[in-house]
């Protein structure tokens, strides 16, 4: 389970105040949709699919830009990085030279999309241009076949297109774990790691790890601390992008991604995971130039979290309140539960940012009859 330690705030709030805000943050908890877990017939499709595109494709262009996306390319990062070549993620700006650079890639090869355009411009001209590509290619009955249409919006004009043209459609989480299962990831495991701890946040108080997250950040925010600060263990840019996608919003704290800013505007979220890679034991050198021979029989593992520990302590002195946020070892089932923890927090963050959008109206007396 996900540990959120808030020691390092407490000369910025106080138990009062955390307290003041346990209403708010109930009210935001109890607004929330029932979030629907995906079937086991849902998943078996979704799997087939992604041994249908491993099948027939030796690339498969992940288009869009918004959450469903990000979270396929952090996904890819830390969990699939030796089998990640086979996605190529597209229709997220509209650069000349990346457009150019994929065409370059995609050239001879047998390639598929999935489609996740959200709305976005970039996304929506990227995959027009792919889409005649795949039709000229191959005719479109086939290109049909290799077109995968990840929305939820039945009503939008792609999901005719998509019913006219044959391509398979997905919800959009499905669409998001039909990216993560091309590239070799067990999706499986992800939604069982979205599973396993919601009964824990389902709690209603100050033991369940969203709730302090979110209320010290609220808190935090409106004393005018509304730069907020990632810093991760690794430096795995896709889970950054990934955060502050889930995070930003019209009111509350702008999130940031590794900055050294300082100032009474600025707190800092820590991200701490270990990966199951094979460790680095750092050895003795005889003439030892660079002075280091005192970190001989360390991991470099462990320099990294003495480093990341020291910058810590030096923006705590600083004045600047630490958020620590600890997920154990990094796999599919942490990285599940890590997406549902996130976004947990981004439904209660909301709500907290417009408490007044949680309160249910009180119901009007009716006038008593004569």
């Amino acid at each position: 389970m996900i540990q959120v330690d808030i020691s390092n705030v407490w000369g910025q709030i106080s138990l009062p105040d955390l307290l003041a805000v346990e209403q708010d943050t109930a009210l935001a908890h109890a607004a929330l949709p029932r979030r629907r877990s995906l079937t086991e017939q849902e998943l078996h499709r979704i799997q087939t699919a992604a041994e249908g595109i491993r099948g027939d494709s030796a690339l498969c262009v992940a288009v869009g830009r918004g959450l469903g996306t990000k979270a396929a390319q952090a996904a890819v990062s830390l969990l699939a990085p030796e089998h990640g070549d086979i996605l190529v993620f597209a229709g997220d700006s509209f650069s000349t030279r990346r457009w150019n650079a994929l065409m370059n890639t995609l050239e001879g090869k047998d390639f598929s999309l999935i489609v996740q355009p959200e709305g976005d411009l970039e996304a929506g001209l990227a995959f027009r241009e792919l889409r005649w590509m795949l039709e000229r290619k191959y005719g479109t009955e086939e290109a049909g076949q290799r077109i995968y249409l990840a929305g939820d919006d039945l009503e939008s004009p792609l999901e005719k297109l998509a019913r006219e043209s044959g391509w398979q459609r997905f919800s959009a989480a499905g669409g998001t774990l039909l990216t993560m299962a091309a590239a070799g990831i067990d999706i499986g495991q992800i939604c069982q790691g979205a599973e396993e701890n919601r009964e824990d946040w389902d709690l209603r108080s100050f033991e369940n790890p969203a709730w302090l997250y979110c209320a010290v950040r609220t808190l935090l925010n409106r004393r005018g601390r509304n730069l907020e600060n990632l810093r991760l263990s690794e430096p795995e840019d896709a889970l950054g992008r990934l955060w502050q996608g889930l995070f930003t919003s019209d009111k509350g704290a702008l999130p940031l991604v590794g900055t050294a800013a300082v100032g009474e505007s600025v707190f800092d979220t820590v991200l701490t995971f270990t990966l199951p890679e094979k460790p680095l034991t750092l050895g003795r050198d005889w003439a030892d130039p660079e002075s280091l021979n005192a970190l001989e029989g360390k991991t470099l593992q462990e320099v990294q979290e003495q480093a990341l520990q020291a910058a810590l302590e030096g923006r705590i002195d600083r004045g600047i309140p630490v958020l620590s946020m600890d997920c154990g070892q990094m796999d599919a089932r942490t990285f599940g539960s890590l997406l549902a923890f996130w976004n947990l927090c981004r439904g209660i963050c909301a709500g907290l940012e417009n408490p007044e959008s949680c309160r249910v109206p009180e119901a009007q007396e009716s006038p008593e009859q004569e």
